[in-house]
């Protein structure tokens, strides 16, 4: 009897410690994407229950936070299932720690309280306990824009100085800065 025979290449992001490095957008816009698959991904030995879904097909990726908040998004979402899931980690492989409010189904997430020029990792994963899954994706992330600084009388010591008016007609205004 004989047979064909297939032998592939393992994943190099199957473990954190081969996480693929991504390029950080300086803005929302996805102009530097790193493409990924989960096909072929094996368990990995971080908490298979720090989310949902079933990370018994997870895949690596890592980027250096050059901002407090980050998004991240997964896109062109092709394959056998497009269910992905996705957290960010932070510490040194194998030796992880969920980063609080990272567990995501939708494919896209906001994460806050970042350290600037700290290495984060992305866990990314089928939410299907089904095995064989093929999907292939891009992932990207993206840097949003500061918050507006506060008005100038945003605190008591900034205060402006309103002029009373002596009847209802409010003949004097005063516009904020």
């Amino acid at each position: 009897m004989s047979g064909n025979i297939c032998a592939t290449a393992p994943i190099s992001n199957d473990e954190c410690s081969g996480a693929l490095a991504l390029t950080v957008n300086p803005t929302t816009t996805c102009t530097a994407v790193t493409s990924g698959t989960i096909a072929g991904a094996t368990a990995s030995s971080q908490s298979a229950a720090a989310c949902g879904g079933t990370e018994d097909d997870d895949v690596w990726f890592s980027f250096t936070a050059t901002s407090t908040t980050h998004n991240i998004s997964l896109l062109n979402i092709a394959g056998s299932t497009a269910d992905l899931y996705h957290s960010v980690w932070s510490g040194t492989c194998p030796t992880l720690s969920l980063v609080p409010g990272t567990c995501s189904d939708p494919n896209t997430s906001t994460v806050n309280g970042l350290t600037l020029g700290q290495t984060y990792f992305i866990r990314i994963y089928s939410w299907t306990s089904t095995g064989g899954q093929t999907s292939t994706f891009n992932v990207c992330v993206g840097t949003p824009p500061p918050p507006p600084p506060p008005p100038a009388n945003n605190d008591c010591s900034g205060a402006i100085s309103l002029t009373v008016n002596p009847d209802l007609n409010c003949t004097s205004t005063t516009l904020e800065p």
